[in-house]
């Protein structure tokens, strides 16, 4: 596994900008991230929005499904995200 580690991740709700409610979804990343960070994650359907809900997760908690985890190469600017969310609610 390198240097990635496991964080968890709940997506942006489609019909409410700027929340992110559900489970959280698992993915490895190298990226160095933080409780609250915003990005974008692969899932089957594309690329989607998310915050970052839980890091440093243990392996063991993964293990019976980390062979099909995707992983998180990109994290979004928070402020920008958020000021984009806040421009495309008043359009």
């Amino acid at each position: 596994m390198n240097n990635q580690k496991i964080v968890g991740v709940k997506y942006e709700d489609e019909y409410a900008f700027k929340t992110f409610n559900g489970r959280i979804y698992s993915y490895y990343t190298s990226l160095p991230l933080a409780v609250g960070d915003i990005v974008e994650a692969p899932t089957k359907n594309g690329i989607s929005i998310a915050r970052v809900a839980k890091i440093d997760i243990p392996e063991e908690e993964v293990s019976s499904f980390k062979d099909i985890l995707k992983t998180i190469t990109v994290k979004l600017d928070k402020n920008l995200f958020l000021l984009k969310n806040e421009l495309r609610a008043v359009i």
